[in-house]
């Protein structure tokens, strides 16, 4: 397919403009007008207020980058071969079979989470620990469904081997949301899914745009019934049927709770502590090995977050929004670090629109990141560090390769 149309909300300028200011200003008066209950309130006017400058300063630099830096549209996208889907498909599914190796020998905790086994999910914990490095190539899935998707939307012929590496990609990473409660990991295989059947309903089917145009405003109704699909066998059974009238109820007030806690978290942890330690924009350097103890020498970072989440807000929401620890970290430079990301949003979007197969891989990964960002910095994260790091590898080999013709 090409010369398609995009959905409104693949335009980030739009999607903060409509979906992500307005939920913002919702929260904020949420939890100022104390409907929340909870007991302790951060997000009251003046904490607010610079939040919201945050994502002010990713539209400014948006938009600085669509005046002002020059975009050459008449330049051919460089091309990618089949290839590299081999390798992103075995590089992800050897680390899966690294990581879940031992569940193979104890399948019955696999059978306790569905049933709903007292402790199966921390059991499942203990005994497949993450192996760094090793493990973190599981996101190289991500790359592949991007990659693999961007290849569908060009009509590029693939081989069935592909669509079969997609297929054990996806249920590996089932296992993992069950065995390892990170529900997070299936939405960044879906994401790059969405935007590809998005674009082939609003160019093919006319009728049905109104649905795609509606898209952002089903993620609560999504979001409500992915959670609870997910979180029926790891708590609902076990602990929350005894404190909860009803499944429903539950379900949308955790879900709801995430949000709303998230922002006040983060606006109680830039109000209320002294210092930085970086603990948030350079998460992946303070969970890489080696690295690790040099820039902090212990596990300071952690300690950190639990001592201000245990004495100031409640421990069992632990998120503090993609926002408030970007100035918690920088200061007010942090308005200047989401102008970079805006200018980062225009240049992949304009990118994305050219066909540039780099673009395809990052452009869900930063759509993830705008999406949650009221709730987790998504794009600092050390999730979408080996994508990122994936693509400035693919912008090295292109510059190289150029230079040697």
């Amino acid at each position: 397919m090409t010369n398609y149309k995009l959905a409104w909300w693949m335009n980030p300028w739009k999607m903060i403009v409509f979906f992500v200011i307005p939920l913002y200003l919702f929260i904020w008066g949420y939890v100022e007008l104390g409907i929340d209950g909870l007991a302790n309130s951060y997000l009251v006017s003046e904490v607010a207020i610079i939040g919201l400058m945050g994502i002010v300063f990713i539209l400014i630099g948006y938009f600085t980058s669509l005046i002002l830096l020059p975009m050459n549209k008449g330049k051919v996208p460089p091309q990618v071969r089949a290839i590299y889907l081999d390798i992103f498909a075995v590089l992800t599914i050897i680390a899966y079979i690294t990581w879940f190796f031992d569940l193979f020998f104890h399948p019955e905790i696999l059978v306790n989470i569905i049933y709903g086994g007292l402790g199966s999910v921390y059991e499942s914990r203990n005994l497949l620990s993450t192996i760094p490095g090793v493990t973190t190539l599981t996101q190289m899935g991500i790359v592949y469904v991007g990659l693999y998707y961007f290849f569908k939307l060009k009509n590029i012929h693939l081989r069935k081997k592909y669509k079969y590496y997609l297929f054990i990609i996806i249920f590996m990473c089932l296992v993992r949301v069950v065995v390892w409660s990170e529900r997070l990991a299936i939405i960044e295989l879906l994401m790059p899914m969405a935007i590809y059947y998005s674009i082939l309903i609003y160019n093919n089917y006319s009728r049905f745009r109104w649905l795609v145009n509606i898209g952002p405003f089903l993620l609560p109704t999504f979001s409500i019934i992915f959670f609870g699909i997910f979180e029926y066998f790891r708590s609902w059974i076990n602990h929350y049927q005894y404190i909860y009238d009803s499944y429903f109820q539950f379900v949308v007030d955790r879900v709801f709770s995430y949000y709303y806690t998230a922002l006040n978290n983060g606006a109680g942890f830039y109000s209320q502590i002294d210092g930085s330690v970086a603990i948030f924009t350079l998460d992946w350097v303070n969970k890489f090995p080696i690295i690790n103890e040099l820039f902090l020498g212990d596990d300071s970072a952690h300690k950190v977050k639990v001592d201000y989440l245990t004495n100031y807000a409640n421990p069992e929401f632990t998120n503090m929004s993609g926002i408030f620890p970007v100035f918690y970290d920088w200061g007010w430079f942090a308005l200047l670090l989401f102008s970079f990301f805006g200018v980062l949003l225009q240049r992949v979007f304009f990118y994305y629109k050219q066909g540039d197969f780099r673009a395809f891989i990052i452009f869900p990964t930063l759509l993830i990141s705008l999406i949650e960002i009221i709730r987790i910095n998504y794009s600092l994260s050390t999730r979408a560090f080996p994508v990122f790091l994936t693509v400035i590898i693919f912008i090295a080999l292109r510059r190289l390769s150029s230079k040697q013709k």
